[in-house]
């Protein structure tokens, strides 16, 4: 299975016909999960920068099911990770190489649904 860390080596992969990656990077793979929850569609990361500005001013989002993602670490234990600009501008990034190769991702989950870190990819 390849690993994958950020973008490019996401683009290789789709290119090279993967259908099954493990990202290894909590960040990446939270970024592909707010481009899932998005639908690949760049117009709907609106509400998500809305929630990441209102953080940053001091506004209680903490418990907000959009702002944070559940993940797995390397020891099977849950942690959850806010989103922020950085992760959102990535998330982008990975919506347009996406749309450009026709491609989508579905990130598997396990049965509490928690992020594990295996990415399907479909042409």
């Amino acid at each position: 299975m390849t690993e994958v860390l950020s973008y490019k080596p996401l683009e290789q992969a789709i290119e090279n016909g993967e259908e099954t990656v493990k990202v290894t990077s909590t960040k990446f793979l939270l970024a592909c999960a707010v481009a899932e929850k998005c639908d690949f569609e760049p117009a709907n990361i609106d509400m998500l920068i809305s929630l990441v500005m209102d953080a940053k001013n001091g506004c209680f989002v903490k418990d907000n099911p959009h702002y944070t993602f559940p993940l797995l670490n390397s020891k099977g234990r849950t942690f959850r990770m806010p989103i922020n600009l950085t992760i959102l501008s990535v998330a982008l990034r990975v919506m347009q190489i996406l749309n450009d190769k026709e491609a989508t991702v579905s990130l598997q989950k396990d049965e509490n649904g928690n992020l594990t870190g295996v990415m399907s990819i479909s042409k």
